[in-house]
């Protein structure tokens, strides 16, 4: 079965193809090579979530093979690729001179800090609930228990 973030990733997926495909009803068997190619062109967003939403949609086209709908997926051969970025870290003094610097949007400042500490990225603490902190842990659905000093680099 599923989980709740695949089913996340193949909703957003099938939304971005009705928005792609506007024209109401699609044959599937009228889906190939170069169809799939536009549709991974159009999807404008960044590289990593179009690698997931395009890997859902050839999902959904292996499952039509499977149910014998069409012979074989039109989508295959088709990657994205891109590099992987590298994450630079703070040293603890650079936070704490960050701590120290005045800042009149303190929301945005604390949100950074507490980031860097916790390695969470911004929509994590956005959605972070007092619930998903036990024993001085954070508990985050996708990375599991996350413990403090993440984002920062060892001194030594």
């Amino acid at each position: 079965m599923a989980d709740k973030k695949s089913d996340k990733n193949y909703r957003l997926s099938y939304i971005k193809f009705i928005k792609f495909y506007k024209k109401g009803y699609l044959n599937i068997k009228h889906i190939n090579y170069a169809f799939c190619e536009d549709f991974l062109i159009n999807l404008n967003i960044s590289n990593r979530t179009a690698k997931h939403y395009f890997t859902c949609f050839k999902g959904c086209l292996n499952y039509a093979v499977k149910w014998e709908l069409i012979e074989k997926n039109p989508a295959k051969g088709i990657s994205i690729r891109f590099q992987n970025k590298s994450i630079e870290r703070l040293f603890s003094d650079e936070l704490h001179r960050l701590w120290e610097t005045p800042c009149d949007y303190h929301d945005l400042k604390n949100g950074f800090i507490f980031s860097c500490y916790t390695g969470l990225r911004f929509s994590d603490i956005i959605n972070l609930t007092f619930s998903d902190i036990r024993n001085n842990l954070i508990r985050d659905e996708g990375l599991g228990m996350r413990d403090e000093g993440l984002g920062m680099r060892d001194e030594g």
